[in-house]
């Protein structure tokens, strides 16, 4: 499994990228921010959660589509009235999003 997801501190969602984000990725990236189970879990949860921390610590690769998936991400949590933070480590996931000018659209973290 390349994406996992879990509660962290202070009502955040946390959803982990391990080694690539790609295409590949795409239902299993949706499925871990509209979370698990039942869909009565999902409507509960959701009111719950205060943002989304999307972590690419792990990350090595990320392509043209997971830059769309992410965008998603950002009009879900939109609708929702939350925020998405990306925490990024250094390397080629650092210079896609910089070159995309995703630090416009989301809060960038190290």
């Amino acid at each position: 499994m390349t994406i996992t997801s879990k509660w962290l501190a202070d009502r955040q969602w946390g959803i982990f990228i391990a080694q690539r984000f790609d295409f590949h990725c795409q239902a299993e990236f949706v499925a871990a921010y509209t979370l698990p189970d039942t869909e009565d879990f999902r409507l509960q949860a959701v009111d719950l959660v205060k943002d989304y921390l999307v972590d690419f610590s792990a990350t090595h690769y990320i392509d043209s589509s997971a830059l769309a998936l992410l965008l998603l991400l950002r009009e879900y949590a939109q609708q929702r009235q939350r925020q998405v933070v990306l925490k990024i480590g250094q390397g080629e996931v650092e210079k896609m999003l910089k070159i995309s000018k995703f630090p416009q659209l989301f809060t960038i973290i190290p």
